[in-house]
């Protein structure tokens, strides 16, 4: 997994000093931005094929460009609209914008974030531009408008739009278009309302993503990663991969790319039959060009995961589940692996989950990826919110992680994804360890949503979740 990531050049012998000192004040300067750097702010845009909304980084919101600045700098804006580049400065000078909020949060209660700081900086642009380090280190020291702008994205985003089949309980109407239906019909929101999430620009921000897309990224680009709302069951998918696939065929484009584009497709796998295989039959077809990533959006397992994945038939994923590793068969053309959402209620079947997992690697003999993702929204979600009693789910989890006989072997690992996930939990506990006690003011607003969601979708939380009767008030 994740093959596209920069390689390791901090022991480059091809990188050779130079002259460029620092002064002491250049030297704090770059303590400070140590702190805030991130560089997924440079590599990793976003575009919502449905409304037009672009943003650099999955966890952010960006702001749209309006249509002056996208008619003026066309295929430049996607990359390097002025909230962008005045975001970078930001992180240069060392300010921690609130659009990165989500890693910020996590960093102040000790755990590690997604954020790639000053050394990941270091590396892509050594191997991008190629220039020396203490030249780069002079430039960011001094806030040289040169690093404001991004080139050379490794991994793209492409949001489909909110078309679901699930309602989960962490989700929203913006990326669940049952969201959307269920919220319409008791007067939450309103259809009017959902129309206006389609920016006016989008025809013309689309036009100049496509642009950048044949003139860029069919280039430089590593992965692409699409999102839903659920991806394999919205059209779009394939009417737009076929156009990369016109694309990507090119003879101008393929001299000068030495592997095959990584194409992660994010599922919950709650596919029906004819959908699902009409989708094996479609990416079968496009292996010549593309590599594929199937990514499975679940972190529990039976009743629990059908409670916070409302709509969710844990026997129909099972099924599909066992189709798509067998349809894989060891062909290197496809890489499996979870994206778990890991929130409050999956913490007590995070070791059932696991085990349930590697049960699958011993069927199949093939490496699977996990990712780690920590629930930020909505906050009374969090696992942050409870206390050192829960810890004891997490060494569960923890003591069966470090029983795998295969923990630490590459072949089982690929990206370090298990050993990673040990290093997740670890960081989590030692988080929830300082607790005393809970919450109150999440506590109080969990237990109302308790009420609430049995009463929308027809569940009983507290024959689901026995062992969290101690914390709803």
């Amino acid at each position: 997994m994740e093959k596209w990531r920069i390689p390791d050049m901090t022991d480059n012998n091809q990188i050779k000093p130079s002259s460029y000192e620092l002064t002491p004040e250049e030297l704090d300067n770059i303590e400070k931005l140590k702190k805030s750097i991130c560089l997924h702010r440079w590599t990793q845009p976003c575009i919502q094929i449905d409304s037009g909304h672009s943003r650099m980084c999955c966890r952010t919101f960006g702001a749209n460009s309006d249509q002056n600045e996208i008619l003026q700098k066309k295929s430049e804006v996607f990359l390097n609209s002025q909230f962008d580049q005045d975001r970078r400065s930001e992180m240069l000078k060392g300010i921690r914008d609130q659009d990165c909020n989500q890693c910020w949060r996590l960093e102040d209660q000790g755990i590690t974030s997604p954020r790639k700081g000053l050394d990941e900086f270091l590396m892509y642009y050594q191997y991008t531009v190629g220039y020396k380090k203490d030249e780069l280190l002079k430039k960011l020291a001094t806030n040289d408008p040169e690093l404001h702008k991004a080139h050379s994205p490794f991994m793209l985003e492409i949001s489909l739009g909110n078309l679901c089949n699930l309602s989960c309980i962490y989700c929203n109407e913006d990326f669940s278009s049952r969201w959307a239906q269920e919220k319409i019909s008791v007067g939450e929101v309103n259809e009017k309302f959902m129309r206006k999430k389609v920016f006016p620009t989008k025809d013309i921000m689309i036009e100049a993503f496509w642009d950048w897309m044949r003139l860029e990224g069919a280039h430089t680009l590593k992965c692409i990663c699409f999102i839903g709302g659920e991806t394999i069951i919205t059209p779009e998918l394939f009417e737009i991969l076929n156009k990369f696939y016109e694309l990507f065929k090119q003879d101008d484009i393929q001299t000068k790319r030495q592997h095959k584009i990584v194409i992660q497709i994010v599922t919950n796998l709650n596919i029906p039959e004819p959908q699902f295989d009409l989708f094996l039959q479609q990416i079968d077809k496009l292996t010549e060009y593309f590599r594929f990533e199937i990514l499975i959006s679940m972190e529990s397992v039976e009743e629990k995961a059908e409670y916070i994945r409302n709509g969710l038939s844990w026997k129909l994923f099972d099924k599909n589940i066992h189709r798509i590793f067998t349809f894989q068969n060891g062909n290197p053309n496809y890489q499996l692996g979870f994206i778990m959402t890991y929130n409050l209620l999956s913490l007590t079947s995070t070791r059932a989950f696991l085990e349930y997992v590697y049960q699958l690697y011993k069927k199949y003999k093939h490496a699977i990826y996990l990712g780690k993702n920590l629930l930020a929204h909505p906050t009374y979600l969090a696992v942050q919110n409870l206390d050192q009693s829960y810890v004891r789910y997490i060494d569960e989890a923890l003591d069966f992680l470090n029983s795998i006989p295969e923990i630490n072997s590459f072949d089982f690992n690929k990206d370090i994804t298990w050993t990673g996930y040990i290093h997740f939990l670890e960081d989590l506990k030692n988080s929830l360890q300082k607790n005393m006690q809970f919450d109150s003011e999440q506590q109080k607003i969990f237990s109302e949503w308790t009420v609430k969601n049995d009463s929308r979708t027809g569940k009983n939380f507290k024959e689901t979740f026995p062992e969290y009767t101690d914390y709803l008030v």
